[in-house]
């Protein structure tokens, strides 16, 4: 964490290099971001679980195992296949949760989240046709 603040030296660096820090600072927050979006699911599922609620414990719990295959892939670094399981995976869960959903909530408001989401972790330069994909799933 700390190396992304020194970016005094940034202009300095080749062309690769800087593709590579933008790569990594784009598996980074995917990387964080799963891990928070599967403790939140995590979270859900235990409520869900506790208030007796079944559909809605098994469609978080399965957003969370696949959060969590997700994670290992980026542990392993297969980052670009850990990137489009967890776009996968968010767009499936929405989607499940859009169809299990009371008629009074607003479950469709979560997909304001993966408008801006593919922008976030895929490159327009380095990957856009991954990017346009991910865009055009939701």
């Amino acid at each position: 964490m700390l190396s992304l603040l020194k970016l005094v030296n940034l202009p300095s660096q080749d062309v690769r290099s800087q593709m590579d820090l933008a790569l990594n600072r784009r598996v980074q927050i995917a990387y964080y971001a799963a891990g928070f979006f599967f403790l939140l699911s995590s979270a859900w599922s235990l409520s869900f679980a506790w208030l007796g609620n079944t559909i809605g414990m098994v469609t978080t719990g399965c957003f969370a195992v696949s959060l969590i295959i997700a994670i290992v892939l980026f542990r392993i670094r297969q980052t670009k296949l850990a990137r489009i399981l967890w776009i996968v995976s968010c767009n499936l869960a929405i989607v499940l949760s859009l169809t299990f959903a009371n008629p009074g909530e607003d479950v469709d408001l979560l997909f304001l989240i993966l408008i801006a989401l593919p922008f976030l972790i895929f490159s327009r330069k380095d990957e856009p046709v991954l990017l346009l994909l991910s865009f055009l799933i939701p």
